[in-house]
Parts: C-alpha cells; sequence; structure tokens
C-alpha cells in the first residue's frame, strides 16, 4: 500500500486512523488506494475528525468503515468489523438495517432508524455521492438519547452552545483555552466576530442550515485567536430547535491544513521537474473522453498550448506517425486488458513544421471496483538524438556484420552489448511515471542546488549513481562529486549559464562525475538556471545522465573498426573488393599471393576473378551469387584459382554483397594448399579406424561437415535405415538426415569441436530413410589438423524416448485429474456460501417470533400473577422453556454453521491453565471430584476452538453424571503429530448402539423436555475436531461411565 497516500486519507492519531493505515485494501472490494473516489477519501477524514459514532458503508459490497466512537458499539465485532460488509457486521438485524440502506443507494435520500436491542441507540444513514454524481456509499451516524448530557460533560472537547440570536450561550473551558479570550470576552461579541471575514457568510449559510432543519455534516472555518493568528476548525453541529440552540463540536486541524498546503507546493515543484527534464504528461478520463495534456505536451506535438490543458483524441492520433498507429494502439490494447505497464516507442508528425520526432512512452489504466477502466494516464520523453544515434550504431553494427560474417569474429559480442544496452536504456526509462514520483523515481539523476551549487534536492537515481543516499546528500556541494581532471570544465558550465541573459536555454557538457569509492562515471549534464521575480539568479537545476554505456559502445565500435583494418593489412586470409561481373578492384598483398599477380598487374586491370577460375568452377561461381544475391552472403565453399604460372592452388570462397543493388562484393580467399596436404594424411590414418567401425558394438559414423557420410558400419546404417549400396553412392548425407530445426544445434557442435576437437554427447534426431525419425545420442570427435572432418559415434536411444513420452502423459492425466479437483473444490465452495446464506436468513426469520412468544409470556404470567391455575401456569412454563430450547436451537445452528469459515487467532495455549479456567467457569457439585493429569501439554493452536471442546464434554460429563460422589479424569498422551487427551467419567455411561448417534446434529439421548439439551454440542464438538484435522471417538457401555477420546494437532494444519 502506498504509505504517502495512506497518511493522506486517514488523518490523525486516532486508533482507527492507524489501523486503517497498516489495512491492506487491495485485498478488499474497495481496492488500491490510488483508485478511491474523492467522495470516499472527504467521508473518511469527516468520520476520522468526529468524536461522535461515524461510519461510511462503500460500495455495492457495503465495505465498512468507522471511527474510533462507532467501535465502542460494535463491541467484540471490533476490529474484525473493519474492512467487512456491513451486511456480515450486522447480520442479526439486517433485515430492519438493510431496508433503510437500500432505500438510501436507490432512492438519494436519508432515512433513520432505532436499534432493535439496544433502544438508546438511533442510526441516521445519509448518501454519499461518488465522482460520478452517483451513490457510492452511505454516511452512518449514531446518536444516544443521553447525548446532549455528555456532550456537555466532556470539558476537554472544543465545544460551544450558539443561540439564534448570534452569540454563543456558553463556551467550553477548553474552547476558551483554545483561543486565549475569556469567557466574558466570548459571550458578550457575536461569534462571528472572531471567524475570518472570508469564512463568514459560509458559516452563517451553515447556522441557518441547521436552524431550518436541514441535515449538514461537517464543516470547516477559521476562528482568530486573541494573539491575531487564525486556527483552523473542522465542526460537527447538532441542533435542537425547541430551543433554538445549535450544540458544536470541533477539532483543530491547522496542522493538516499547512501539510495540505504543503502538498500543493510539493504537486507544483513536481510539475516544474517534469517541465524542465523535457518529459510531458496526459491523464484521459475514459468514462468522458476527455484528456488534459501538459504544456510540453503541446509544444512536442507542434500545438499552441491551451491553459485548461484539454485536448482531444483526435489530437494525439492525427499526428502519430501512419507507420507506427496500429502497433501503438496495440500495446495500449494489450496494456488495458492485461493490467500491465504500458511502454512503446513510436514517431509523430509535428502539427507546425511537419518535424518527424521520435517518443518513448509509459502508462498505465486505472480501474474501478468492477475492474472496468476509467483512467488512462501516462509520460513520455522526446528520444528523437537518441533514435538517431541509435539508427547511426545499427548501421555501423550492420557494416561490421557484413564484412566478418562468414569468419565469425567479434559481431555476436558487439550486438549482444547493444541488446544489453538496449535492456538497461529500458529499465532505466521505466522508472515510475505517475506525478508523485516522477521527480523521485527519474530514471536520470536530477538535482537542483542554490546559487553556491550547495545541493537542495536530489532524486533516487542520483543518490544510487553516488552510491550515497539522498538525505546525505543534501546541503553538500556539487561539485564534491565532480571528477578531479573536470572541475574545471564544470566551473565553465557554471559560468555560461550564469552569463545567460533573461532568456533561459540548457546547457549541455559531458564530464566525469565520482560515486563513493572513487570510481569513474562517465555523465552528460544538462543546466538550467532559476531566477527569482528580480532576474537574479537563486540557483540551478542540473540532469545527469550516465551515458557510460554509450561511450563503450562508441569505444567497441572504434576498436572493432580498427580490428577490421588490422584484419585486412594483417594478410591472414586473402581480400577482395569487386563486382558480380568478375572485376577486382582492390586486393591485399595476400590475394596477389595466393594468385601470384602483382600490384601493378592488378592497377593494370589484367586481374579478375572470372578470368582466372577454371570452367568447371564457374557454375559454383553463379550458385553462390544467386545465394549472395537473396540472403547477403554466401556459404563458403571451395574451387580453384588458375596462377600467373599456370599452376592451379585450391581455396576457399566465401563473399557478401553490398549496397542496395548487390552487385558490389567484399569476398574473403583462403589458401586451401596445406588443408589439401593434411586431408590426404587425414585419409591415411581414418584406414585404422575402420576396425572399430566393423565391429558394430554401436554406430560409427565417418563425415564431412558438408553432410557427406564418408564411412559408416552396418550399426548405423540400420539405425538409418539406409543400405551400404546407399552409401557408396552418396545417399547418404547426416545434413539431409536432420531435421530442419535441429540443424542449429548440429552447427553448434560443429564449432565447438573446432576449437576443442570434440564435442559432448549430442541429443538428437536422425530421419530415416523410410521417413521415420530416430532418437538419438551422439558425440564425434574431430580430425587433428582438419576443420572438417571427423569421427562420431552414436547410439539408438528409442526405448528411452518411449519411456519419457509415458511418463509426460501420465503428466497430462495428472493436470487433467487435479483441473477436475480444482472444478469440484470451486463448486463445493459455492454449495458451502449458499448454505452459509440459508443459515442466517433461517436463523434471523425464526429469532424474532421466537422473542415475541418469549415477551408476551411473560407479559401474561406477570400480567395474570395469582390467577392462574398450577396447570396454566405449568404450560406457560412449559411454552417459556421449548422457547428457550428452540433459540438454543438456533444458537448451536449458527455456531455448527460457521465452524471453519471463520478466521480464529493462533496462539500460545498451556493446556493445563486453559481447563482449570473452564472448570472453573462451570458449575459442579461439591461432592464432585476433577482429575486433571499433571503432564498436560503447551501447543500452538486455536484457543478457543480447543476451549470449546474441552468445555463442551466437561459440562456433559458433569450435567449427565448421576451420582453425588462424580469422577471425571483428564489425560493427554503425545502420538506422533497429535495429542490425544481423554475425558473420563463414572457416570451412566451409553449403549453401544448409540455411539454414533449422540455425535448427529439434532440428536439427543434425553428427553425433549429438557431446554438446556439441544443436541447440537457433541456435532459442533465433532466438527471442530475434524476440521482441525482431528478424530473424535467414544468409549463406553451402560451403567459403566464413559470416555471420549480425540486428537489435536501439535501444530495447526
Amino acid at each position: 500500500m502506498n504509505s504517502s497516500i495512506a497518511e493522506i486519507i486517514f488523518i490523525g492519531d486516532s486508533k482507527m486512523a492507524k489501523l486503517m493505515r497498516s489495512q491492506d485494501w487491495s485485498a478488499t472490494p474497495v481496492g488500491q488506494l490510488e483508485t478511491w473516489s474523492q467522495s470516499l477519501k472527504t467521508a473518511i477524514r469527516i468520520m476520522l475528525g468526529s468524536p461522535y459514532p461515524m461510519g461510511v458503508w462503500w460500495g455495492k459490497s457495503m465495505t465498512h468503515f468507522y471511527n474510533d466512537a462507532y467501535s465502542t458499539i460494535l463491541g467484540q465485532r471490533h476490529p474484525q468489523a473493519l474492512g467487512q460488509s456491513a451486511f456480515v457486521v450486522w447480520a442479526d438485524d439486517w433485515g430492519i438495517i438493510g431496508q433503510q440502506a437500500e432505500t438510501v443507494f436507490n432512492e438519494g435520500k436519508s432515512s433513520q432508524n432505532i436499534h432493535l436491542e439496544e433502544a438508546d441507540l438511533t442510526f441516521f444513514y445519509s448518501p454519499l455521492i461518488d465522482d460520478d454524481e452517483r451513490v457510492g456509499g452511505v454516511f452512518c451516524t449514531i446518536t444516544f438519547e443521553q447525548e446532549r448530557e455528555r456532550f456537555l460533560a466532556v470539558g476537554s472537547d472544543l465545544q460551544v452552545i450558539t443561540g439564534n440570536n448570534g452569540y454563543f450561550q456558553w463556551v467550553s473551558p477548553s474552547f476558551e483555552r483554545f483561543l486565549g479570550w475569556t469567557v466574558d470576552e466570548m459571550l458578550s461579541r457575536p461569534w462571528t466576530d472572531f471567524v475570518h471575514p472570508d469564512d463568514i457568510n459560509p458559516s452563517l449559510e451553515e447556522a441557518d442550515n441547521l436552524f431550518s432543519g436541514n441535515e449538514t455534516f461537517a464543516f470547516e472555518n477559521r476562528y482568530r485567536h486573541k494573539d491575531g493568528s487564525y486556527r483552523w476548525l473542522l465542526w460537527n453541529a447538532q441542533p435542537y430547535p425547541e430551543e433554538q440552540v445549535i450544540y458544536g463540536a470541533a477539532i483543530d486541524i491547522t496542522d493538516r491544513k499547512q501539510v495540505s498546503l504543503a502538498l500543493r507546493d510539493s504537486q507544483e515543484r513536481i510539475s516544474l521537474a517534469i517541465n524542465n527534464a523535457g518529459m510531458a504528461t496526459w491523464d484521459i478520463n475514459l468514462q468522458t473522453e476527455q484528456a488534459i495534456w501538459s504544456h510540453n505536451h503541446f509544444t512536442l506535438f507542434g500545438y499552441e498550448p491551451v491553459s485548461s490543458g484539454e485536448a482531444t483524441y483526435e489530437m494525439w492520433r492525427s499526428r502519430v506517425h501512419p507507420d507506427d498507429l496500429e502497433t501503438v494502439l496495440q500495446a495500449i490494447k494489450q496494456a488495458e486488458q492485461t493490467r500491465s505497464l504500458y511502454s512503446t516507442e513510436y514517431r509523430i508528425i509535428r502539427a507546425d513544421n511537419g518535424e518527424i520526432r521520435w517518443l518513448s512512452e509509459f502508462g498505465r489504466f486505472l480501474y474501478d471496483e468492477t475492474g472496468k477502466a476509467v483512467r488512462f494516464i501516462g509520460i513520455f520523453f522526446d528520444t528523437s538524438d537518441r533514435k538517431q544515434a541509435e539508427i547511426a550504431l545499427r548501421q555501423s553494427n550492420q557494416n561490421l556484420q557484413t564484412t566478418l560474417e562468414e569468419l565469425q569474429i567479434t559481431e555476436e559480442e558487439l550486438r549482444q552489448q547493444y541488446e544489453e544496452l538496449e535492456i538497461a536504456r529500458d529499465r532505466a526509462e521505466a522508472e515510475g511515471y505517475r506525478y508523485q514520483d516522477l521527480f523521485n523515481f527519474a530514471p536520470d539523476g536530477y538535482v537542483v542546488t542554490d546559487a553556491k551549487g550547495i545541493i537542495q534536492e536530489a532524486n533516487r537515481a542520483i543518490a544510487d549513481l553516488v552510491g550515497i543516499e539522498q538525505r546525505f546528500l543534501i546541503n553538500t556541494p556539487l561539485t564534491n562529486y565532480i571528477f578531479d581532471s573536470d572541475s574545471q570544465a564544470f566551473r565553465n558550465l557554471i559560468y555560461e549559464l550564469s552569463e545567460q541573459t533573461q532568456v533561459q536555454k540548457l546547457q549541455t557538457d559531458e564530464l566525469s562525475i565520482k560515486n563513493q569509492t572513487g570510481h569513474q562515471i562517465v555523465v552528460a549534464i544538462t543546466g538550467t538556471v532559476i531566477r527569482n521575480a528580480q532576474g537574479q539568479i537563486v540557483g540551478f537545476r542540473w540532469l545527469i545522465q550516465d551515458i557510460s554505456d554509450r561511450k563503450r559502445s562508441e569505444a567497441i565500435i572504434a576498436a572493432n573498426e580498427a580490428k577490421l583494418r588490422g584484419f585486412v593489412e594483417a594478410s591472414v586470409v586473402g581480400i577482395l573488393y569487386g563486382d558480380i561481373y568478375g572485376n577486382i578492384a582492390e586486393a591485399n598483398d595476400e590475394l596477389l599471393r595466393i594468385v601470384g599477380y602483382t600490384r601493378e598487374d592488378l592497377e593494370a586491370g589484367k586481374l579478375r576473378w572470372i578470368d582466372i577460375t577454371p570452367p568447371e568452377f564457374l557454375h559454383l561461381d553463379e550458385l553462390g551469387i544467386a545465394e549472395a544475391r537473396a540472403r547477403g552472403a554466401c556459404i563458403p565453399y571451395e574451387k580453384e584459382y588458375i596462377r600467373k604460372d599456370g599452376s592451379r592452388v585450391p581455396v576457399l570462397v566465401g563473399y557478401s554483397l553490398v549496397g542496395e543493388a548487390r552487385i558490389e562484393s567484399v569476398a574473403f580467399i583462403l589458401d586451401l594448399t596445406e588443408r589439401k596436404q593434411a586431408e590426404e594424411a587425414l585419409l591415411k590414418s581414418e584406414a585404422h579406424l575402420k576396425q572399430l567401425v566393423e565391429l558394430n558394438l554401436l554406430g560409427v559414423m565417418f563425415w564431412d561437415t558438408d553432410g557427406t557420410v564418408l564411412d559408416a558400419n552396418d550399426a548405423f546404417l540400420n539405425m538409418v535405415g539406409y543400405s551400404r549400396e546407399d552409401l557408396q553412392a552418396g545417399r547418404v548425407n547426416w545434413r539431409a538426415m536432420t531435421p530442419p530445426e535441429q540443424i542449429d544445434r548440429s552447427e553448434t557442435s560443429l564449432n565447438i569441436m573446432r576449437q576443442q576437437q570434440y564435442s559432448e554427447a549430442l541429443e538428437k534426431e536422425y530421419i530415416r530413410k523410410d521417413g521415420k525419425r530416430v532418437p538419438i545420442l551422439l558425440g564425434g570427435v574431430m580430425f587433428k589438423n582438419s576443420q572438417s572432418r571427423g569421427v562420431s559415434f552414436v547410439v539408438d536411444i528409442s526405448q528411452r524416448k518411449q519411456a519419457e513420452l509415458q511418463l509426460q502423459q501420465q503428466a497430462a492425466k495428472l493436470l487433467q485429474l487435479n483441473a477436475t479437483l480444482e472444478e469440484t473444490t470451486a463448486k463445493l465452495i459455492e454449495r458451502n456460501q449458499e448454505l452459509d446464506r440459508f443459515v442466517y436468513t433461517v436463523s434471523h426469520d425464526l429469532k424474532a417470533p421466537l422473542r415475541g412468544i418469549s415477551n408476551l409470556s411473560q407479559w401474561i404470567a406477570d400480567d395474570l400473577e395469582g390467577q392462574l391455575d398450577k396447570e396454566n401456569l405449568r404450560q406457560i412454563q412449559l411454552m417459556q422453556s421449548r422457547v428457550t430450547r428452540m433459540e438454543a436451537l438456533i444458537n448451536g445452528l449458527l455456531a455448527y454453521s460457521r465452524i471453519g469459515r471463520t478466521e480464529v487467532a493462533t496462539e500460545r495455549v498451556k493446556v493445563s491453565e486453559l481447563i482449570a479456567e473452564i472448570i472453573d467457569s462451570i458449575t459442579h457439585p461439591s461432592t464432585f471430584t476433577i482429575s486433571i493429569e499433571p503432564e498436560m501439554p503447551t501447543l500452538f493452536t486455536k484457543r478457543l476452538l480447543l476451549s470449546q471442546v474441552f468445555s463442551n464434554l466437561i459440562s456433559n460429563a458433569i450435567k449427565h453424571n448421576d451420582r453425588s460422589d462424580g469422577l471425571i479424569e483428564i489425560k493427554a498422551t503425545q502420538k506422533g503429530k497429535y495429542y490425544e487427551f481423554s475425558i473420563s467419567d463414572n457416570g451412566p455411561g451409553i449403549a453401544p448402539e448409540n455411539h454414533q448417534r449422540v455425535f448427529d446434529i439434532f440428536q439427543t439421548l434425553r428427553g425433549q423436555e429438557v431446554p438446556e439439551s439441544t443436541g447440537i454440542g457433541l456435532s459442533i464438538v465433532k466438527k471442530i475436531i475434524e476440521t482441525e484435522g482431528g478424530l473424535i471417538v467414544l468409549e463406553s457401555q451402560l451403567a459403566q461411565g464413559a470416555t471420549f477420546r480425540f486428537t489435536w494437532p501439535l501444530q495447526p494444519e
């Protein structure tokens, strides 16, 4: 819960104000504090400030709020009543109270009634109008019959009695002390002489309303102290028309008013911080479709600002770039449906000059108690400059990717760092966008200094940046955190700002600050001057942005470009710049060495790659060019070049096509002469592996990275369903047998083998010749001095995969069973709720006529006392006895239905002390002996429920014992996670055929004429024990006493 909002709503130091501030309202029907109606907030402030019993019932759920005076009326229902529905709190009398409340809700008219059970209470109900001009709740006040006497008896309150002649008739001593005037001074002058001039007319109107009999709840005005100062008072008044006087009581709200003014000033400073930081805000009422824009919002969109801030949806929609509109609308819709943060970036076209600007936007929807979105608020920043930097960075990355793609150098590292930079930026920009938190949670550091550079305000971002708490930054020089080498640059920035004329401009510089450990942090610091009304400089505002990541990215780009230049000049591989028509515009020394030409030959146009390519390889070049024109680059392939001396040289060629037309090329040529020689040596070593292949203990495959299966044993061929004739004909290709979605994993494994000669076991699939898939486990080794050939050992894991599939199917069945169980549980909960409502309705409908019968029979007995014969008197007593038993049955039914539905506090309980308290509270013959085993446990359990169980069983043992020397023994034995308690007596005992019957509800072994025997007690005991996870059994024979044994957990479940 937002503590600052709670402090504003639940004002004061009363017990209920503190309790409401600690309550988690998001778990109640009224929801988050930020969504509350202003009407509800005002009603709660009035209620908490009143010395009289007041309550608020809000919404269709009738969520219950009340003050300290009201809590004393609730009795044991307090504090559980806070946040509950009013019809639960006042369940016994809701038949009448509910009708009054519904009348207020439906008709919007005030109402009152006398409380049924406590005749000295009168309930007044008044409608509370919400922000949509509809009845949102009920304001409930309670008065006492002796209210007037109690009112005057409270000498510490600020109280007065005012006559219709305009003079005080009486003032309390505390009111006299509060204003500093004497009693004679206050009674001798009209009360309006003490009221602030601006408040006289409103106060007179309130007094007229009261004298006219109109209702008024509370009002505020200012009274003048004798020293000339004014004090704010919140009044609650009650008219007495027959005496033509008003009884008024007030509380001092001067401090609260000062807090309110300070809050308004804080909000103005936040708005100023928003504007100076280049931010803009919006607030849309989704019910009225009215939008309020900040000043910067109009300016950034190219509109002339409107003083009222009113704007339209079309003003925003018409400025969104057409290519971005659908994406933005989809992001808004998704945020509303998922109740998540709205965050997006898009372009706008300014209304005044058509300029395209980039915006980074954040927002959130607010919802009413029905879950409907009612407001949409947010903030955005102009990120055009950053976007241009990102585009430039992206272009640079693309150039590097084009050049270095086939050599797999630093491109992936750069992209990774760029993505990390994007994530860091997004996280920084997502810091808070609500008005009250904009300053403290802005993504960049924000500092306000005085004219001498002493920090007056600092937000959380700058505190985190320098590693010092916000409160320790205040009143310290900003220069303390500027890196020593940049101190002069910072002083120059201050000088440039100070030399500005009345037109204030932003000045930005890049320099370094230091954190608490002395670590250097590169920042962009933007400053602006604060001037007073006379134009004098009184301070500076500083926006401090951490640009360390951007600087590191720029350094990485520069380093990569240097690496590329060094790579080209190092002549590790041959590089040429040419086109698809065979021309070579530029080449490095390594390429000239490979083909045996000189740089003079190149400059004279005598070197063309198409001319030095043998005819049998030209078709490979055509395929590579087609692939590169489609994808931007081609997969490297082998070919040969004809050297200037006529000899041939084997090479590996890879290239990319650049430019929109994809005609110009950058090619990398690797001399394969040494590799070819190594391959010949490799072929010899492979012969030694054939023996292993022919053993057929597991699949063995010799392969080339291009997919060719050079050789394989029968075990492998049987695994993939191919014959040796297929192998010899070149129809077995491991790349073709690999499913498309698993190629990347195979490539990763090959790359690992190129680096360390071997790879860990890889789980994948091969597609058999018959089209079926076979799961395999594969481990490979690349031959020494080779980057393309190796051997792999293959194991068929089909059986293991089948076992895994069976486990998954069983898991799915378990999930389905769980879903069925959850659905059944939901239905049981709904049935239990229906039963609850039924029990409450029946108990209320039955109790009212029973009270009438009881009262009527007592009146008859009282009125005809001495006139009734014994038979009539016996009949009346029998009727009263049965009424009493019926009421006990109803109360028992209520108690039975509440078991397991009401939260009961858990506490540390000494069982021996609990039993002793129960025995002291039960009347029993002095000749009875009750024995308690000394070693009784101490439990952490629900004291109330355990007390009910012992109380009922002990009472029964006493009540049903027919002996004058009655004996009751109570014992306890630990059994694992439970304690077994036993209550034994030497009474008449219970026949075995009735052992189960005694636990059935409404079943009793005694006559129906015994009023205290309802047949519910043991049913309640059994339900409590079983609800808490225990069991109860009866051991008894006729004339041999009875023992009730029950188990109780050591800890609550």
